[in-house]
């Protein structure tokens, strides 16, 4: 009998389940609090409303597992601020669930790591946004967060964990990108990064003004490429996407969903405040599981992705850059209060990313 690694087996399980509509992952923001203070951050509180309490936490997990869920992802704001952290989390591996904890690592003690780790919790994300004191905290805008996280995941590494460690690329951070990736190898974990700063979810524009240009990104992703290809083990970096980029692929605007992530078809998306979203940066539609059931909302998600279409002058149909943009409906709705709207980041980066690919093509071809 053939044995899958879990990756594979997961990828599979995906890709043979996107059609069936079958919510195989939840990404569940348990709080909008958190310890630190992060310029870039997109998390908006709203004080006027609650949020999940433990027991209804629970009876959502409940649901979830009902409805076919097999990997649920705790976020935030920061989750270990949750008082009730520890009992949602056990829980979720009493259910069965594969548990991905995403934080910034601040919080989580010796204690607190052995108690996960005896429950198979192995899966962290933790926010890295620097290599040097200086640049970590003036981002975090937290004394002390830089030496308490490095701390952190050594502590993890010494009992067998390789937390991934995340990197938003910002102006801040832009030139130690490289040396935030020279200590994901020293530590062996994994780096995954990140150009995108996107708006607050109340459409606060502040965090856009730490977005790199479109020109220093892709120098950037250039060097990172080589450096990964010439030091990196292939087990410690996600391997590489074949190229997107064939003559006569479809745009997104031709096929069946704008949706072209797992939204509406194999994910569900819960904030804070037991609202049910199809993706977490889009306010509408909205399902409250106080007052209903995840199989409802879940049915209400798949209806939206399924009806919404674009405006008849939708400019992405004749843009001349769109087989190399990164829109979504979430990132269109966050940069300029639409959801089919053309954020102008985006738009110049996929200018950049083809003006790159046509100039290499044209060396080689002269060659």
């Amino acid at each position: 009998m053939q044995t899958l690694k879990l990756r594979e087996f997961m990828g599979k399980l995906y890709k043979e389940n996107r059609y069936k509509r079958r919510p195989l992952r939840a990404i569940i923001e348990l709080t909008y609090k958190c310890n630190h203070r992060c310029l870039h951050c997109y998390n908006s509180m709203d004080k006027n409303k609650s949020e999940l309490s433990t027991k209804e936490i629970l009876s959502v997990l409940d649901q979830l597992i009902g409805m076919g869920t097999v990997r649920v992802t705790f976020t935030g704001g920061e989750i270990f601020t949750r008082p009730d952290i520890m009992d949602i989390v056990f829980y979720s591996r009493s259910k069965g669930f594969q548990v991905t904890l995403m934080t910034n690592g601040s919080l989580i003690t010796e204690e607190i790591a052995d108690k996960l780790i005896s429950r198979g919790i192995n899966r962290f994300e933790v926010s890295f946004p620097g290599a040097t004191k200086a640049t970590f905290e003036e981002t975090t805008q937290t004394e002390g967060s830089f030496e308490r996280i490095i701390s952190v995941t050594k502590m993890l590494r010494r009992k067998g964990i390789r937390p991934c460690i995340k990197t938003c690329i910002t102006k801040i951070n832009l030139r130690e990108v490289s040396k935030i990736m020279d200590l994901a190898r020293e530590l062996n974990v994994p780096f995954k990064y990140s150009p995108f700063v996107i708006p607050r979810l109340d459409l606060g524009q502040e965090p856009v003004h730490f977005s790199v240009d479109p020109e220093e990104f892709l120098d950037i992703r250039k060097m990172l490429k080589g450096l990964r290809n010439k030091n990196e083990r292939k087990s410690s970096f996600p391997k590489k996407r074949k190229s997107k980029h064939k003559q006569g692929k479809p745009g997104f605007w031709e096929k069946e969903c704008i949706f072209g992530c797992m939204a509406g078809h194999t994910a569900i998306f819960i904030n804070p405040y037991g609202e049910m979203k199809v993706c977490l940066m889009l306010p509408e539609p909205s399902y409250d599981l106080r007052k209903g059931s995840v199989k409802e909302g879940w049915g209400k998600m798949k209806e939206f992705v399924d009806r919404i279409k674009p405006p008849q002058d939708w400019q992405c149909v004749s843009c001349e850059y769109h087989d190399w943009c990164s829109w979504c409906p979430g990132r269109g709705y966050l940069n300029t209060g639409n959801i089919f709207g053309c954020p102008d980041y985006f738009k110049e980066m996929a200018k950049r990313k083809r003006e790159r690919y046509e100039k290499n093509i044209k060396a080689r071809t002269s060659l």
